[in-house]
């Protein structure tokens, strides 16, 4: 049942993304700290074009791949490992932004949340699904 959650969770992940990426790219909002804050909550370093549009997709596109693989083979240590360094990758760039560079993510503490909580739920699934593997590897070797 455990395991079929985590499928449910990474696919559920990954939709999410999928419509992040299909979104339409809106223009700027006028934000009273930062000035200029597009969709995705980045700072006007990044220019309203088409260019860091797709960019950005590409990113959520791989992200969300990730999640879909993870979730169609839960117990390869391979990728899971990956799985859990993307997560980990993508809960430090998050935290960065939020507390180091103060990027405007005016109500988006929640979501910072359950950044943090997939990196150390996917980091720990890795580490199981490696320890079982390295132990199944040991036994077949000693018979």
């Amino acid at each position: 049942a455990a395991v079929q959650m985590l499928r449910a969770w990474l696919v559920l992940l990954a939709l999410f993304e999928f419509i992040e990426i299909v979104k339409p790219w809106e223009p700027f909002e006028a934000n009273s700290i930062m000035g200029a804050v597009d969709p995705t909550g980045q700072s006007e370093v990044l220019p309203h074009t088409d260019v860091v549009h797709r960019l950005w997709s590409f990113l959520i596109a791989l992200l969300a791949f990730v999640r879909i693989a993870a979730a169609v083979d839960v117990y390869s240590p391979t990728m899971q490992c990956l799985n859990g360094v993307v997560h980990a990758t993508e809960a430090g760039v998050f935290s960065l932004e939020f507390y180091v560079y103060r990027t405007s993510y005016e109500g988006k503490f929640p979501i910072l949340v359950v950044v943090l909580v997939n990196a150390g739920l996917f980091c720990a699934w890795a580490a199981v699904v490696t320890d079982r593997a390295g132990r199944s590897s040991l036994a077949a070797k000693s018979k």
